[in-house]
């Protein structure tokens, strides 16, 4: 282990640890109560006969793969990457000559080796759980190719999810502003998941469930590996010149202000009707205007007052 690894390790330990901890208990427990609380009279088998198909299982009692393992990679994107801006622990890797491009990819590696760990331990206490609490009377019938297509599109989703916080979090530079960021955004994406669903069967062309699932895992994997090679790009140009403001890359600006305002009336038009979209756009036009450029305003409106002030 060289001694970047182990300065990495050293700062992410305590965090990592406890997100092991809480994967445990959050998943040990939710199954525990799940199964528990079954009753043979009621339910013969745990699992579906779907999970025989070669696609994701999420089933009444039981998913083959947890949420609460998105969630943990969702949550360590967002503090690991946070946390160290903060605390300037890239700056101090940095000024101990350590290349940009090397501290990126280590804590990357380092967090990734760490989640996976975590999420076989996860899996693990899931289905054993399961299996030993399962009250008697009711079956619990694994099948390969539903519990193979649920893993790896759970991690598949896993890791898209922890790219977009671990991304958000390296251009954000306000804690508060990149909460409400990620959490508005992650909560938006379901709406993404039912228009990406109408559109692959829709009258001009219509995908099989197979290729359906195919084609979501390809386009989950390319935004994944998006995110990540391109903010290892901005990783090497960052600098404590914009800390403090809501972007750490200025000229990121306008890009995500046409994200956003796109973004968002895409979702209202979706479904909307014609006065949702007006509104939806004008509001984002707005909103997103004040919200980036806010900072300028603010400099902006002193000026007036300290011009207006010298007058007087």
């Amino acid at each position: 282990m060289n001694n970047l690894v182990k300065l990495v390790w050293r700062r992410q330990r305590n965090t990592l640890w406890f997100v092991l901890a809480f994967t445990v208990l959050s998943i040990a427990v939710t199954t525990g109560m799940t199964v528990n609380n079954l009753e043979s009279s009621e339910v013969l088998e745990l699992v579906g006969d779907s999970i025989r198909r070669w696609e994701m299982y999420n089933g009444d009692y039981f998913n083959a793969y947890s949420n609460i393992l998105i969630f943990v990679y969702w949550l360590v994107g967002l503090l690991v990457m946070n946390r160290d801006l903060k605390d300037n622990f890239n700056q101090f890797l940095f000024t101990s000559g350590y290349s940009r491009r090397r501290v990126y990819w280590t804590k990357f590696f380092v967090v990734q080796g760490f989640l996976l760990l975590t999420t076989v331990v996860g899996i693990a206490v899931q289905y054993g759980v399961a299996a030993v609490m399962l009250p008697s009377g009711i079956g619990f019938h694994l099948a390969w190719a539903g519990v193979l297509t649920s893993w790896l599109g759970g991690l598949l989703i896993s890791w898209l999810f922890f790219a977009i916080t671990w991304f958000a979090a390296l251009i954000v530079g306000q804690t508060a502003s990149l909460l409400v960021t990620v959490v508005g955004f992650t909560l938006s994406s379901f709406g993404i998941l039912q228009i990406y669903l109408k559109l692959v069967s829709n009258r001009f062309w219509h995908l099989s469930e197979g290729q359906t699932l195919i084609l979501g895992f390809g386009l989950m994997f390319l935004a994944t590996v998006s995110l990540i090679v391109w903010g290892a790009w901005l990783f090497q140009r960052l600098s404590l010149e914009h800390n403090g403001e809501y972007l750490l890359f200025p000229k990121l600006r306008v890009p995500v202000y046409i994200v956003f305002v796109a973004y968002l009336t895409g979702l209202a038009a979706w479904n909307g009707l014609p006065i949702t979209i007006a509104i939806t756009f004008i509001s984002t036009v707005l909103f997103g205007y004040g919200w980036l450029w806010r900072p300028k305003l603010g400099e902006k409106w002193h000026q007036y007052q300290r011009q207006h002030s010298a007058r007087e």
